[in-house]
């Protein structure tokens, strides 16, 4: 799924300790375990070079889309929690002392199931922030990609913490995030299900990156069969 959005938008940063601990461990990562430039791994995310290098001189902090588009290819790697959690994403290690519990028995089906609820209700109250378009504007058009009445009252209730009665419906999420201009709804349930988040490119890199493995691993077993 592409990450539509901001391309070349980041969010000034004011020098805080956890900010420089951020752009060291993006300079790390690019350096030591993806082994780039600044100009590849700009094109990775999909954002400028001088962008990257602000990032890592600690004048700019990486928006929410490139921090988990950066997870998702580190998965596997113990990198990759760092930047779930740099990016607001709850992890395991986030969850151990939560407020409220994060997860909730279902005494009909006698099973557990992890309630996002309020996790859902953050990430649409900050895609609305972030949006420069009024609530009702957002509204109506998500009424004509979801093809059903939207109001600003029923966006409010979802927005709403005191409203924990209502919940976001997930055929919704598409038309939210094609109006706000921001994929973080549906990215945000797509990583808490365990899965990917992609572009056409890097799966390009991807399918690039087994053709290799299969080609050297061919040229192993030609050097080998000739000893």
């Amino acid at each position: 799924m592409s990450l539509p959005g901001l391309k070349h938008g980041s969010t000034p940063v004011g020098g805080a300790t956890s900010e420089m601990r951020l752009s060291r461990h993006l300079k790390s990562v690019r350096e030591d375990v993806l082994k780039l430039s600044q100009s590849a791994f700009a094109s990775l995310l999909q954002v400028s070079q001088s962008n990257v290098s602000r990032w890592e001189k600690d004048l700019l902090r990486p928006e929410t889309e490139h921090l988990v588009k950066l997870a998702n290819l580190l998965q596997g790697r113990p990198e990759a929690l760092y930047f779930f959690e740099a990016a607001g994403v709850p992890t395991t290690r986030t969850q151990r002392k939560p407020r409220r519990p994060a997860v909730v028995t279902n005494k009909n089906a006698g099973l557990k199931s992890a309630d996002d609820a309020t996790l859902i209700r953050r990430v649409i109250v900050r895609s609305l922030k972030r949006c420069k378009k009024s609530r009702a504007a957002v509204a109506q058009e998500m009424t004509t990609f979801a093809g059903r009445k939207v109001t600003e009252r029923m966006l409010n209730c979802y927005a709403a913490d005191c409203r924990e009665d209502v919940r976001f419906p997930a055929e919704l999420e598409r038309a939210f995030c094609l109006a706000t201009g921001s994929s973080d709804l549906m990215t945000c349930r797509i990583v808490r299900a365990g899965l990917f988040v992609i572009t056409k490119e890097e799966k390009l890199l991807l399918d690039l990156g087994r053709s290799y493995a299969d080609l050297k691993r061919r040229e192993l077993r030609l050097i080998g069969g000739s000893l």
